[in-house]
């Protein structure tokens, strides 16, 4: 497979080095959707698929421009795309986020969402105004299902509809090794059936999995409970014992990030790094995908580096292209340590 990065200024790369502008151009013009949900996107060539592995967005608007009562953002090399304004919408970080006529999705830089104000007659917190004409702008993530009760996830484990919940990551395998990460005390949360919790026991760590949901910790003890070093207890992850407190040496995520309220994921880095003894590391598996209407919530690198950076140390941050049954490019492997 070959893999097309883009970096998050807008700029395409390969093997770190941005592409020349006759290259480059051809390139972002020819960015499609690879499945219906658009969630992971391509480059479609006779004899093979460039995927997309964007930093934010796929398209970074450097500019944008109102012609003949349309609105088009200029990405790098100086291409040009129409979007509608009804598309947009805003993260937390108050930027906006919208798609072309073509269903790629695009994010303003600072200074093309500075122009874009210029061009409106007015706006607000939550909408925008072009003559005369109102458009409300909504949250990036949509308002999410009832995620946050025990119920739910009940309810889930119990019709076996996780499939995300099959066995432990398979880049563990690989990944462990290669940190040479010594016998520690792991927290995993939202640790569902347990699978990866057991792995990292399997391996010589102290391991300690949580998750509201009774069905999913009635599995896991059933299927995992002989291995001595590993422990699965019932907890609401926002609202951990204090004996938790600067307890652990590993704080492992895997699909519970992307399975809470996004408005959450601020309050869940508190946690993680909490939870974590001085000198302690997060290791995550990341979803990086553009889903923002339902479970699995995807989300960028942008978004990551941008929540983690004041509370950790990035030590090892890297795509994984090895075997999943997950289409290449949707996971992000990141190994930080607590600031």
């Amino acid at each position: 497979m070959k893999f097309l990065q883009i970096d998050e200024e807008g700029f395409p790369s390969l093997n770190g080095l941005r592409v020349n502008r006759e290259y480059g151009s051809e390139l972002l013009k020819n960015i499609s959707r690879l499945d219906e949900n658009g969630k992971i996107f391509c480059i479609r060539k006779p004899d093979e698929k460039i995927y997309i592995e964007a930093f934010d967005q796929p398209y970074v608007a450097q500019s944008i421009e109102r012609m003949d009562g349309k609105f088009q953002i200029r990405i790098p090399f100086d291409i040009a795309f129409e979007f509608s304004l009804d598309s947009l919408c805003l993260d937390e970080w108050d930027r906006f986020h919208g798609f072309t006529a073509a269903g790629i999705p695009f994010v303003f830089s600072r200074k093309a969402q500075a122009a874009f104000f210029d061009l409106l007659d007015e706006f607000d917190d939550t909408s925008i105004t072009v003559n005369s004409m109102k458009f409300e702008v909504p949250n990036l993530f949509s308002k999410p299902q009832a995620i946050e009760k025990s119920k739910f996830w009940n309810e889930m484990y119990d019709a076996q509809n996780t499939p995300w919940d099959r066995g432990p990551h398979p880049s563990l395998k690989y990944i462990l090794p290669q940190l040479k990460i010594p016998k520690s005390r792991v927290l995993v949360l939202g640790c569902g059936y347990g699978h990866d919790a057991a792995f990292l026991a399997q391996n010589g760590h102290f391991v300690t999995g949580i998750d509201f949901s009774d069905e999913a910790i009635d599995h896991a003890r059933r299927k995992y409970g002989s291995i001595p070093n590993l422990k699965f207890e019932k907890h609401d992850l926002f609202n951990l014992p204090n004996s938790y407190l600067n307890s652990f040496d590993i704080m492992f995520e895997h699909t519970c990030y992307c399975a809470i309220d996004p408005g959450m994921r601020s309050e869940i880095v508190k946690i993680w790094r909490n939870c974590l003894a001085d000198q302690g590391h997060l290791l995550g598996i990341f979803f990086v995908h553009n889903s923002y209407s339902g479970i699995p919530y995807g989300g960028t690198e942008w978004e990551l580096r941008e929540r983690l950076k004041s509370r950790f140390l990035f030590l090892f941050w890297t795509r994984w292209h090895g075997e999943t049954t997950r289409a290449p490019t949707q996971e992000l492997i990141i190994y930080a340590k607590r600031r």
